[in-house]
């Protein structure tokens, strides 16, 4: 509960300061309750809002982090892709297989340090 907790805090404090995207403490906690998922948001912040990011490039990432290559881009395609997008963290294209950066995963990754520092 106290995970959930600091989401709800890191949401309420981001929609006092700005015009920061509201998404449910619960949908955030979702997605970040899988490691390689996390390991993808981590990857895709570093983009500004409107990239597009190439899946191959996402496996690539993971890989250097000692995911199989193959086995991240299959799960990542397959399976995280369209939960981001289905969240609106990211628009996945499925055709191009890639990932358009939206603003909204900039605020799960900032719930993911809060949920972090909490366990620290």
């Amino acid at each position: 509960m106290q995970l959930l907790n600091a989401i709800r805090e890191q949401f309420d404090t981001t929609d006092a300061e700005s015009d920061s995207p509201n998404l449910p403490p619960t949908v955030v906690y979702e997605l970040l309750n899988n490691e390689r998922r996390r390991r993808i948001i981590e990857y895709l912040v570093q983009y500004d809002v409107g990239e597009e990011v190439a899946c191959s490039d996402v496996a690539d990432h993971l890989s250097t982090l000692g995911d199989d290559r193959t086995c991240a881009y299959v799960s990542l395609t397959q399976q995280h892709a369209g939960r981001l997008d289905a969240c609106g963290a990211c628009a996945y294209n499925d055709r191009e297989k890639t990932l358009r950066v939206r603003s909204e995963i900039h605020a799960v990754y900032a719930a993911h340090e809060a949920v972090e520092q909490t366990l620290d």
